[in-house]
């Protein structure tokens, strides 16, 4: 071994510090050294280190520095050496790639196999060493984890930063979070009272709610029972009956119909339908109209018609209260105050026919103007005649009311004010079913419908105005005719049509049809327009005949016929000259003289 090689030293060369002059080396100073120079001077002076230590000098240099330095020393190239690293590795040979100068001198000198020696000792110290350091890095990382779980109780967050994924997925946090309590020693005795004190108490807690809840269940199907046994007493099967959401309680509900729209009504404005409610003070079934929900039962109001008459005054352009109609049958009660559901429902029935009986004679109205017919107000229309004023309006049924006209005394024309009420209430049924024959009849158009098919006011009012225009004509016949001829008499015959134009006029095949043509028909007599037929007879036996009819229920249209003389009037003063004009030209001269005695003859009139 040449000196130019070194020595191989044992000991670490930081603790040999001789000086070496002219060394380049770093200066150190040895712990000997200064124990000695501490005795003899005060002044330690830096030592030059004997021997170059490659770590001063190469340790803390970077690896992209280093490397390169190893290989330049080396003499071989940076690809070379890692493509025979690698294949040696490959080959399963762990020893490095050495050049073939350095392994030659390196067997020359014998060094190969000492250093082949130290590297042996330096991987076994350096296994056990990895090996002492995986088990102290083991046991601290336990302890890690145990101080990571005690820490989760309060900061979770700073527990999870420290913790492994694997504990973290494994054991859940705040898993050590547990104090210990000292239990105090209890008697068996004691905790068996306690605990039997706790059942008892649930079990009379338990006993007394099952007992408020079977009473309230009690009460409710009493209730229901009784609610659905009324409902079976008064509801028929001709009633019609569904289901409602009660608007004012918002529970659902059984609502009733009692309208007349399946009877040929045409009035829309009330749907005629009453929820079916129980009163739950006095455990009573009571209907409330829809209508009238918002503002509850007592909100709604018993309305019905009222006619009055009033005569006027000869001497006076003033009007006398003559009669009145009776507002309702007394015995019924009111709707509310009325224990019984069918009575309830004819009330209420009653009150829709009412406004519908209305709301037609306010429509019919509006062409009569001009005949003395008038509409006061909503709830008011009256017709006038010369010599007396009908009022009908439609009045609230209330206590008062009732009770002022219990107490007063009858006057003349009540029995007439009364049938003038009926009158039109039986019109208005007529009215009905002439509604379901022009539904049932395919071959009648349903546009036909309207005010002039309205037969309430017109009919009566044609009768009264007839019944006047029959006494005016009655004295214009006597000053003209029986006054003027030797003889005559005077026949009185009604000359009403009693058919219905075009209603049994063909054969009908519908047996619904026929039965309402019948039905109809019995009021033909009050329904189709008046007329009388007036003939006069002379003496010879001539004839001259007047007629007097209603064609539009209002104005009066007169026919005279005597011989070829046919003549129509819509005055009685062109009628009465005319008359007498017949009778002074052609009656009278075909007739004997008159009696010489001065005596009149007898005036006969009769009627038929």
């Amino acid at each position: 071994m040449s000196d130019e090689q070194g020595i191989n030293l044992a000991l670490d060369p930081n603790l040999i510090t001789l000086p070496l002059n002219g060394s380049t080396g770093t200066t150190t100073t040895s712990p000997l050294e200064m124990d000695t120079a501490a005795g003899t001077d005060t002044t330690a002076k830096p030592k030059v280190s004997l021997v170059d230590n490659p770590h001063e000098m190469y340790g803390q240099m970077p690896l992209a520095q280093l490397v390169p330095l190893i290989l330049q020393q080396r003499q071989i190239p940076f690809s070379q050496l890692l493509e025979q690293n690698i294949i040696n590795s490959m080959s399963g040979d762990e020893q490095p790639f050495i050049p073939e100068e350095q392994t030659v001198d390196m067997a020359e000198s014998g060094a190969l196999n000492n250093r082949r020696g130290q590297d042996e000792t330096f991987a076994s110290i350096r296994a056990n060493m990895v090996e002492q350091t995986n088990v102290a890095l083991n046991e601290a990382s336990l302890a890690l984890e145990t101080v990571a779980l005690l820490l989760s109780a309060t900061r979770e967050s700073n527990a999870k930063a420290s913790i492994s994924p694997f504990l973290k997925n494994t054991v859940p946090l705040r898993s050590l979070n547990s104090d210990s309590v000292l239990q105090q020693p209890s008697e068996p005795l004691d905790d068996l009272k306690f605990a039997l004190g706790w059942k008892l108490k649930c079990l009379d807690d338990c006993k007394n709610k099952l007992r408020r809840e079977v009473d309230t269940l009690r009460a409710t199907l009493e209730r229901e029972h009784l609610y659905w046994r009324k409902i079976g007493q008064y509801i028929k099967n001709s009633d019609v009956v569904f289901k409602m959401r009660d608007k004012s309680t918002g529970l659902k509900a059984i609502a009733l119909k009692f309208g007349y729209e399946d009877s040929g009504s045409a009035y829309r404005y009330d749907r005629g339908i009453a929820i079916l409610r129980n009163r739950p003070e006095s455990d009573m079934l009571e209907l409330v109209p829809v209508a009238s929900t918002r503002d509850g039962p007592r909100g709604f109001q018993e309305k019905l018609l009222r006619v009055r008459i009033f005569t006027k005054i000869a001497s006076e352009e003033d009007y006398i209260f003559s009669g009145e109609s009776t507002l309702q049958d007394n015995a019924e009660g009111s709707v509310f105050n009325n224990e019984n559901i069918r009575g309830q429902i004819s009330k209420l029935k009653d009150i829709i026919f009412e406004k519908e009986l209305m709301y037609q004679l306010k429509r019919e109205c509006a062409p009569l103007i001009s005949y003395g017919v008038s509409i006061e107000n909503e709830n008011k229309v009256v017709m006038e005649l010369p010599n007396e004023k009908f009022e009908i309006e439609l009045v609230s049924c209330d206590e008062s009311s009732m009770a002022n006209h219990d107490h007063d005394n009858p006057r003349t024309n009540d029995r007439r004010a009364n049938l003038f009420l009926i009158t039109l209430r039986m019109l208005l049924i007529v009215q009905f079913k002439k509604n379901i024959r022009r539904g049932l009849a395919m071959n009648v158009s349903s546009s036909r419908r309207g005010p002039e098919d309205i037969l309430l006011l017109r009919p009566l009012l044609a009768k009264l105005r007839h019944q006047n225009y029959k006494i005016l004509l009655r004295m214009i016949i006597k000053d003209n005719f029986l006054e003027m001829v030797q003889g005559s008499t005077v026949e009185e015959q009604d000359n009403t049509p009693r058919d219905d134009a075009g209603t049994n006029s063909a054969r009908v095949l519908d047996r619904h049809i026929y039965k309402l043509n019948s039905e109809i028909d019995a009021f033909n007599q009050l329904i189709n327009y008046p007329s009388t037929l007036f003939t006069l007879k002379t003496a010879t036996g001539e004839a001259l005949t007047v007629s007097l009819e209603l064609p539009n229920y209002c104005n009066a249209k007169i026919e005279v016929s005597y011989t070829s003389f046919h003549a129509k009037f819509s005055e009685f003063k062109e009628a009465e000259e005319f008359l007498h004009f017949l009778v002074n030209e052609y009656v009278n001269k075909s007739q004997p003289p008159l009696n010489q005695g001065g005596e009149d003859p007898p005036l006969s009139v009769t009627s038929r």
